[in-house]
């Protein structure tokens, strides 16, 4: 098995986005209105021009959920683990990620801070 280093990581992921870029656009506005503050399907609606249908569609397809005060939410573990320590330096706010090995079950926490 070969090891990547994690330089290596990053620019597979950003060479991934940089050749998706319009099928992530609407994930990164989501994460980036975020860091301002909640945010709302008729916010988010707004902010990429879209209908609430599309919305609703972008939140079931990225299994995103709304919460009971009506915001869109990052379900943990939706994401891969490069994809939830990335999401602090689009939000500005702090991340605490915690996974559990599903082979072994052991548990393991970080946290990642916006720089």
């Amino acid at each position: 098995m070969s090891q990547l280093t994690l330089q290596e990581i990053v620019t597979a992921h950003t060479d991934a986005l940089a050749a998706h870029s319009e099928e992530f656009l609407p994930t990164i506005r989501l994460l980036l209105l975020q860091g301002a503050g909640p945010v709302s399907p008729s916010r988010l609606a707004t902010a990429m021009q879209w209908t609430p249908q599309q919305v609703e569609a972008f939140v079931h397809d990225n299994d995103l959920a709304i919460d009971d005060r009506g915001h869109i939410q990052i379900v943990p573990g939706s994401g891969c683990a490069l994809d939830t320590l990335l999401l602090p330096m689009l939000t500005g706010q702090q991340a605490h990620i915690v996974r559990t090995c599903r082979t072994r079950q052991v548990s393991s926490s970080h946290s990642a801070c916006p720089v």
